[in-house]
């Protein structure tokens, strides 16, 4: 099932970006940089051990968008989720390719809702006892929020990660205020 959800997230980007690509020209995009920090919290309880809040520091690149009416902004992402407690520590980087829609960004209102999906890549480590554990896998992440014409933005987001680290997952949810210029 894991195999067959991954499969289908692929597909799915992978036809969003291909759609796009097949046009003329993709619209140029307005503060195509996002960065991010906040909250991280782990779903698995073993994760849980370390802390119920871990640090998550994010970033993407908005590099071509669908339309000037509704537009759907392809980008690249880089995230860092962290903690360590008395020696032990968990820890993963995601680098990933997704897409962001706007629920009413044609309007010109103040505030524009928006939301989004990647794939990518996950490197995760888990530290302790003298010992170093690696994972490599792919992950999927989908989000939500608010952002203010002026570039500020709030997220919430979930990170499904299918590979686990001594049985410990590191699957869990975000929580991020985030400016783009």
């Amino acid at each position: 099932m894991k195999k067959t959800m991954i499969v289908g997230a692929v597909a799915l980007l992978a036809s969003v970006l291909g759609t796009s690509a097949a046009r003329a020209q993709d619209a140029p995009v307005q503060k195509p940089i996002s960065i991010k920090v906040g909250g991280y919290f782990p779903q698995d309880g073993d994760a849980r051990k370390i802390g119920d809040t871990w640090l998550h520091v994010g970033g993407d690149y908005a590099f071509g968008k669908t339309d000037t009416e509704s537009p759907l902004l392809k980008l690249g992402y880089l995230d860092y989720v962290g903690k360590e407690k008395d020696g032990v520590r968990g820890q993963y980087v995601g680098l990933g390719i997704g897409v962001r829609a706007y629920a009413n960004r044609a309007t010109n209102s103040t505030v524009s809702p928006f939301y989004g999906a990647g794939v990518g890549v996950y490197f995760e480590q888990a530290k302790g006892g003298g010992e170093t554990k690696n994972k490599t896998g792919v992950g999927l992440k989908a989000s939500a929020g608010m952002e203010l014409n002026q570039g500020a933005f709030v997220e919430v987001g979930y990170t499904y990660l299918p590979e686990k680290i001594e049985g410990t997952d590191l699957s869990g949810f975000t929580a991020d205020l985030g400016y783009r210029f």
